[in-house]
């Protein structure tokens, strides 16, 4: 009976000693490895965003300006796979959009515009005005 005593207290001194990490500070740390994974993609990660879209919105948000161009890229797909979930985000998704310079981000943030079904009119009037300076370019894409 002792020992059952001790080790129910060892137990609950160990659990209330375990460090507990917010999705915040999970999805920084996430972010902090997307540049390390060559040319995969963070698909096992997808969930946790979907479950914790509120909380971690804000980090996908900055990951989208972050300086390395994995970063930006992985954040871009993360939301597209998110879809309407990602609606919040349409903002920000159109700011990167006209501050890329990769063309390889730039595709992934198009197709992220397209998941989240973006309707605003700054978006559209963006979208649109990019469209009709291609009509006269050899390489269409932009």
């Amino acid at each position: 009976m002792k020992y059952k005593i001790i080790l129910v207290t060892a137990f609950l001194i160990a659990t209330s000693c375990a460090q507990v990490t917010t999705p915040t500070e999970t999805a920084k740390e996430y972010v902090q490895n997307w540049d390390k994974q060559g040319m995969y993609l963070p698909q096992k990660e997808i969930p946790f965003f979907k479950e914790n879209f509120t909380a971690v919105s804000v980090v996908l948000s900055d990951a989208l300006k972050h300086k390395k161009e994995d970063i930006r890229q992985r954040a871009a797909y993360i939301i597209d796979e998110l879809g309407i979930i990602g609606k919040p985000l349409e903002n920000s998704i159109l700011i990167a959009l006209k501050q890329e310079q990769s063309r390889l981000v730039r595709l992934y943030l198009y197709s992220t515009l397209r998941s989240i079904k973006a309707n605003d009119p700054s978006t559209i009037s963006y979208l649109k005005q990019k469209f009709q300076s291609t009509k006269n370019a050899k390489d269409i894409l932009p």
